[in-house]
């Protein structure tokens, strides 16, 4: 004879396989409650995955066309709504990477066995920013056109993707004169360089770089006749300095190319009296 309670469990069983869409949903949320309310998992695998307080609500951010207040695209497989730390318990960032060690390197390619292309890394030495492999650095900007080009063989290019030299610009180069307020003259400042004689003065060079080229603009004020010493530093053809132009608001142009062998400023060009 069945018991009372064995045989309400075999009517329960028998309903439950009879009936069984009364109790299908199309998803099921397990919770883990050991160790409460976190768990430790040795592998974790979802084809897609939603991370946030606002994403909880699957009603309200889902994947789908229509299917919640806020469509997920279903390329994403990874929403992330606070920051992401890599190596840190405690991101500053959207994306924050941390190292114990003297360099933290974000690495990219195009295959998982193939060599890295590119790399952001930060050490001891500084910033590094580049490639890897045999490929270009470029820079693009608004128009998806490589607007600088850093090659393999150190060659700079600007406007141009394939420069042969060190520096190559395609288009014009501009270099800003700097105004004198002193007769310090630090080329640090500008390679073009101007000044109004006030008075007689002696000139001094300094920060020239070998092989640079210089400019100095004078100008005689409104009373003119003011006089100019070079220092020790500067060397005219035949030893002889230019005759400066002393008629009042006049102006002269002085070219230089700094010598790093010998250091000294050569005079290699003059125009006068503008």
């Amino acid at each position: 004879m069945f018991k009372p309670k064995k045989l309400l469990f075999f009517f329960f069983l028998v309903f439950l396989l009879v009936f069984p869409s009364v109790f299908a949903e199309e998803s099921i949320t397990f919770t883990t409650y050991y160790p409460s309310p976190y768990g430790s998992y040795r592998e974790m695998r979802a084809k897609r995955m939603a991370i946030g307080t606002n994403y909880i609500d699957g009603a309200t951010y889902c994947w789908g066309a229509g299917c919640g207040t806020n469509v997920i695209p279903d390329a994403a497989s990874l929403v992330v709504e606070g920051n992401v730390g890599i190596g840190t318990t405690s991101p500053a960032y959207k994306f924050d990477v941390r190292s114990t060690g003297d360099n933290t390197k974000i690495s990219w390619g195009s295959t998982d066995s193939g060599p890295a292309v590119g790399k952001v890394s930060a050490g001891a030495t500084g910033i590094q920013i580049g490639s890897e492999t045999q490929h270009s650095l470029m820079f693009f900007a608004g128009n998806n056109n490589a607007q600088m080009t850093l090659t393999t063989g150190g060659y700079v290019g600007i406007g141009t993707t394939n420069p042969q030299h060190k520096l190559e610009v395609n288009g014009a180069m501009y270099s800003k004169r700097y105004a004198l307020t002193s007769v310090a003259v630090d080329w640090n400042n500008g390679n073009v360089q101007s000044v109004t004689l006030g008075a007689n003065v002696a000139f001094t060079f300094s920060n020239g770089q070998d092989g640079g080229k210089y400019t100095l603009i004078i100008k005689q004020d409104a009373t003119g006749s003011r006089t100019v010493t070079w220092p020790a530093s500067v060397r005219w053809p035949g030893g002889t300095a230019p005759t400066l132009t002393t008629t009042a608001s006049k102006t002269d142009y002085i070219g230089f190319i700094y010598n790093g062998v010998d250091f000294q400023y050569d005079g290699v060009a003059q125009s006068l009296n503008f």
